[in-house]
């Protein structure tokens, strides 16, 4: 039985995770990677990413709903926000300074979980 302490049910509500998400990903993770020897992280694609290769940006979809808010998170980063501070997407334009265009359809990114 997963249960979930007060303080990781108010990340997800955050962060717009479900339950049946972190379920899912324990079961079935994408990847598993060990961190400092002892730390294990479990990760699973939920979203889908557009490149646009005229305006140079990359656009990942984390979730739906209306955007209420744009933050800048850093240099050529967006991140689109909807009710309750959810995270919808992210943008990164000028991508290609930092990716090759022909990883652009499998790039992995790890953001900050602060803004």
């Amino acid at each position: 039985m997963l249960m979930f302490t007060n303080h990781a049910k108010k990340r997800m509500r955050e962060r717009g995770v479900s339950k049946r998400q972190i379920v899912a990903t324990l079961q079935q993770p994408k990847s598993i990677r060990k961190e400092d020897g002892s730390i294990t992280i479990f990760s699973q694609k939920f979203g889908s990413n557009t490149y646009d290769k005229q305006a140079d940006a990359l656009y990942i979809y984390l979730g739906a709903g209306r955007i209420k808010k744009t933050l800048r998170a850093g240099k050529n980063i967006l991140v689109d926000m909807g009710d309750k501070d959810r995270v919808l997407g992210v943008e990164f334009y000028k991508i290609s300074r930092s990716v090759p265009e022909k990883k652009l359809h499998s790039v992995s990114v790890e953001l900050p979980m602060r803004a």
